[in-house]
């Protein structure tokens, strides 16, 4: 779900709705993208190395430390189906086969080889990298990533033929593949509509002369609080860089609980209407609650209200 709200605050409504269908599992785009373990490109495994194969060691997420061994058959064809030397081989035929040995989607796969952080691009051959028989490359799982602006290009369900798909998908040379009516389960194209409410041009600028001034700028807003936030990092209301407090209750220290982080650990604030409604149902009985709240919300360096009824833009106006 965090997902689906993060690509709907950035204007991206068909991703929204495509991860909001499509199995949150198998195209997950909430998890962090995979820290790479840096290996020597001497690295090479004697069991296969004179052979047209090569090792991937394949992870499955941080917290594997041991992962899997799979041992690839490079085999690549150019377009009159002829086999390809070795070298001229493509970095997409590993990530394809390492796809299928893991059982995850081709477009989760990163891979990495050598001294670096940067994931290998399919479209380089093994020579250009300098991937030799018997290399030990590093593969990891990391959020999909949705491509593609025509039926032909898309790497998420179409309810497309399986038998038209391309070679790169899915194929993994299974009975239903073969199958000339098989079709992907998926969504089903019906068009596209979209829509942008963005700031009005001098937002950012009037704010920027405002806090210059002096002057402290608190948003009241009636958007949902990830479109609110976004919103306000355009215009300048959280400054670039700003920890908020939802980011700071997701780290490891506090694992998830806003109630107990430390005011030294965020700098920027995020008040949904619920959250407001909740501390202000307890003002008859407990003040000091109230009063907390208030005092520690509006010392915040950058502040946002945001789902606010009209009644509660009233509170917050007479509460500063």
């Amino acid at each position: 779900m965090d997902g689906v709200l993060s690509l709907g605050a950035r204007g991206e409504r068909v991703l929204a709705l495509a991860e909001s269908i499509l199995d949150e599992k198998v195209y997950n785009i909430s998890i962090p993208e995979p820290k790479p373990i840096r290996t020597n490109l001497d690295d090479i495994d004697n069991e296969v190395m004179g052979d047209d194969k090569v090792v991937v060691q394949y992870f499955e997420n941080e917290r594997d430390q041991v992962g899997q061994k799979f041992i690839i058959d490079v085999s690549n064809k150019d377009e009159d189906g002829n086999k390809l030397a070795f070298e001229n081989c493509f970095v997409w035929g590993i990530k394809r086969l390492v796809a299928i040995k893991a059982g995850v989607k081709y477009d989760t796969i990163r891979l990495f080889y050598g001294k670096t952080d940067d994931v290998l691009p399919g479209d380089e051959t093994l020579s250009n990298i300098g991937i030799k028989r018997g290399s030990v490359l590093h593969a990891y799982k990391g959020p999909y990533k949705f491509k593609g602006t025509k039926s032909d290009d898309v790497n998420f369900p179409f309810r497309r033929l399986k038998k038209d798909l391309p070679f790169s998908y899915d194929d993994d040379g299974s009975e239903e593949v073969k199958d000339d009516n098989a079709r992907e389960e998926g969504l089903v194209f019906v068009g596209l509509y979209a829509m942008i409410d963005p700031p009005r041009p001098g937002v950012p600028e009037a704010v920027a002369k405002c806090q210059s001034a002096g002057i402290k700028v608190i948003m009241v807003t009636g958007d949902h609080p990830v479109t609110a936030k976004a919103i306000a990092e355009q215009v300048g209301i959280i400054q670039p860089n700003a920890i908020t407090l939802d980011d700071a209750a997701k780290s490891d220290k506090y694992g998830g609980n806003k109630s107990i982080v430390s005011e030294d650990d965020y700098n920027a604030i995020v008040v949904p209407g619920w959250e407001l409604a909740k501390v202000l149902e307890v003002e008859s009985e407990d003040r000091q609650t109230v009063e907390t709240f208030w005092n520690t919300t509006l010392s915040t360096e950058n502040i946002v209200f945001a789902r606010t009824s009209p009644q509660q833009k009233l509170l917050i106006v007479s509460a500063v």
